[in-house]
Parts: structure tokens; C-alpha cells; sequence
């Protein structure tokens, strides 16, 4: 059972680091803001997390 290496990061024109959604397990709205758990493209369960809907 070989594990495969996680993907990198993109890295835009302007220097920000950008990671690609494989989906979107939920959602939840905590302290009036929405809020939806994701996982990373290439990553497992373990890495899944919640992100406000603004940084999206």
C-alpha cells in the first residue's frame, strides 16, 4: 500500500499559495458567519477543514 505524495500548493502571480477544493462535506454557521468543511484535492479525511465562506 504506497501512499501517494500530497499535492503542493499553487502559487499565484502574486505570491499567494492557493489549494484546489475536492468537495464540500458541510456546512454551519458559527458566530453569524457561514462556515463549510472541505476537502483538500489530494487530501485525506484527516486534513478536511472549516473554512468561512468569505475565504472562499
Amino acid at each position: 500500500n504506497r501512499e501517494l505524495p500530497r499535492p503542493g500548493p499553487v502559487v499565484t502571480p502574486d505570491g499567494q499559495e492557493e489549494f484546489f477544493i475536492d468537495r464540500i462535506l458541510d456546512k454551519r454557521t458559527r458566530y453569524r458567519k457561514t462556515q463549510y468543511k472541505v476537502r483538500w484535492l489530494g487530501y485525506g479525511h484527516e486534513d478536511d477543514q472549516w473554512i468561512d465562506a468569505s475565504e472562499l
